[in-house]
């Protein structure tokens, strides 16, 4: 079995994922969109100038496709040499992908963060050291050999 990483390093991928987030959303917001008024979240500068902002949606379909694409890996993984798998050892598919991402957003959402507190938990007292994400898509995260 492959080895489960310390919580440490989850919560490292885990940030570089958010600022790889916060840069997609301020190149989409400062790029791709119309300079005032557009359609998109945005936030008001001083002088007139409106800064828009990705709706969620692309950063929901950033964190499914990633590791779709890349093996099991997010910028994060990637960066801390983690990857995400099935837990019965079968390919990491879709199905997987959304039950992870969209079920725990909503899970974490719905218990106001409590949710977020029980998976750090788990993550520090199971032997495999999966959360509630991993647990909802039947991953989980490993130490990718090298």
């Amino acid at each position: 079995m492959e080895q489960a990483p310390r919580l440490d390093v989850r919560l490292s991928a885990a940030l570089i994922d958010g600022f790889f987030l916060i840069g997609v959303n301020l190149v989409i917001g400062l790029f791709l969109v119309l300079d005032r008024g557009g359609p998109l979240p945005s936030i008001p500068l001083p002088g007139g100038t409106t800064i828009h902002f990705a709706p969620p949606v692309v950063e929901l379909l950033l964190l499914l496709a990633l590791p779709l694409l890349w093996k099991g890996k997010t910028v994060g993984k990637r960066a801390c040499g983690l990857r995400i798998t099935p837990v019965h050892g079968s390919r990491l598919h879709a199905g997987h992908m959304l039950l992870r991402t969209l079920g725990g957003v909503l899970l974490y959402t719905l218990t106001l963060g409590a949710g977020l507190l029980v998976s750090f938990y788990l993550a520090s007292t199971r032997p495999d050291r999966r959360m509630l994400h991993d647990l909802l898509g039947g991953t989980r995260v490993a130490v990718e050999e090298m």
